[in-house]
């Protein structure tokens, strides 16, 4: 009964968050020309927002059934990967990605409704809104900060998009998104930790600290083989992959490429040592100080940089660099990995 209330509010604040980006997505797209020549690009993209507000990662997380988020994810990704190349077969038939990206994302979040409705026998019932505050309210920060992540992230695209043409966004995206895809490997390790360091930390006090520094250890040391491995294969699986237009990608994807050692540490501190240890009240913090590192250096780099893809770049690499430092310091001075 509990788990029922729980898992309806939460899915219903979910919906409410996505009617809200809707509502965001309109006024952003309506009040730029750039953006309403091709609105029916970013409304069919939207529907990867309904297929994420659908998937609910965190309670198969909370009740350490990971391996739903591992099959559901792969289908999600087959699906879209193998509709790419039976649909998409000329330039003109760029509209289908976003709609065959939203599909997969959809199918799959229906798909995971089922799934626990079928195995954990648990309903959407309708809530007070009292309870679905509770939720807003116990999320707030974490909520922030993943906002504050997107909206930098975002913000510089966007920014790029304003001073710059849409090819040199495009070239930018590219080099971006190897980074993040090869980031994002470090994630399904995080996620499977996560309830097991729940547990310890209510244990003695060395177990957990032992633990997070072995992880922290290994992930420090993966993610720098990883990092050097690309530097050395990025020319090739760039051309590879994206052929002889992400040419001009390379020289951004060696600026970004630090974010291969930076952001699944990061990762680690905010997501599993600070959320665990229900330090998130932090999160806010550091991420709003992030933001405003990022513009600033956005706007002091272009003073000096001809070529504005490269500004961009290297402020998002500082301010990456910062927060997960900041995070570091404060997690050494809390005592949570001596």
């Amino acid at each position: 009964s509990k788990l029922i209330k729980i898992f309806s509010s939460i899915m219903i604040a979910r919906f409410i968050l996505a009617l809200v980006g809707l509502i965001f997505l309109t006024i952003i797209v309506f009040s730029f020309e750039k953006f309403s020549q091709n609105w029916e690009l970013y409304y069919l993209t939207f529907g990867i927002v309904i297929g994420t507000a659908l998937f609910p990662t965190w309670f198969f997380q909370g009740m350490e059934k990971m391996k739903y988020i591992t099959v559901l994810t792969v289908i999600a990704k087959l699906i879209f990967t193998l509709s790419i190349f039976l649909f998409v077969t000329t330039e003109k038939d760029f509209i289908y990605v976003p709609l065959i990206n939203s599909l997969g994302f959809i199918f799959v979040g229906f798909i995971s409704l089922f799934i626990i409705f079928k195995d954990f026998n648990i309903r959407i019932k309708f809530q007070k809104w009292k309870r679905i505050k509770i939720q807003f309210i116990r999320g707030w920060y974490i909520f922030i900060s993943k906002i504050s992540i997107n909206l930098y992230g975002a913000t510089n695209t966007f920014i790029l998009g304003i001073f710059t043409t849409d090819t040199i966004v495009g070239y930018y995206a590219i080099a971006e998104k190897v980074v993040r895809i090869i980031t994002s490997l470090f994630a399904p390790f995080y996620q499977t930790i996560y309830p097991h360091v729940v547990n310890i930390i209510k244990k003695p006090k060395n177990e957990a600290n032992n633990f997070l520094k072995k992880v922290f250890k290994y992930s420090l040391g993966i993610s720098i083989i990883v990092f050097l491995l690309s530097i050395l294969l990025g020319e090739f699986s760039l051309l590879l992959v994206f052929g002889e237009e992400a040419k001009n990608s390379i020289n951004i994807f060696y600026i970004l490429s630090p974010l291969i050692i930076i952001l699944p540490m990061a990762y680690l501190f905010f997501n599993v040592i600070l959320l665990s240890f229900k330090l998130d009240k932090y999160f806010s913090k550091l991420y709003i100080i992030g933001g405003i590192t990022n513009l600033s250096m956005i706007f002091i780099l272009f003073q000096f940089l001809e070529e504005k893809i490269i500004a961009v770049s290297l402020s998002l690499l500082i301010t990456e660099l910062l927060i997960t430092l900041l995070a570091y310091i404060l997690i050494k001075n809390k005592g949570l990995m001596d």
